[in-house]
């Protein structure tokens, strides 16, 4: 699992997003998000990459890393259950 520095918890372990859902966890935006795998890892994507047809290609350049207790915040304030899904996940898609 990667480590960063987030400015407001210190050194955290991190989670993979793509950049949509990074920066919307560290506004602490709601908004929809999708655990997704590849080779490595977990990644967890917006609604807009996960409906991408190029989705493996945003999975191997996805790479902004996101405090996990930043995940948490977000988590609570946006009213979703990300935090226990991500402790069981399931590549998840939005409904059609």
């Amino acid at each position: 699992m990667p480590g960063l520095r987030c400015e407001k918890h210190g050194n955290q372990f991190a989670l993979v997003f793509c950049e949509h859902a990074g920066l919307a966890v560290d506004e602490r935006r709601a908004v929809a998000v999708y655990l997704q795998r590849n080779d490595w890892g977990w990644i967890t994507v917006c609604d807009d990459c996960v409906r991408r047809a190029d989705l493996s290609r945003v999975l191997a350049s996805a790479d902004y890393l996101v405090c996990t207790k930043c995940v948490k915040e977000w988590a609570e304030l946006a009213g979703n259950n990300y935090v226990l899904r991500s402790q069981d996940p399931r590549p998840e898609f939005p409904p059609t």
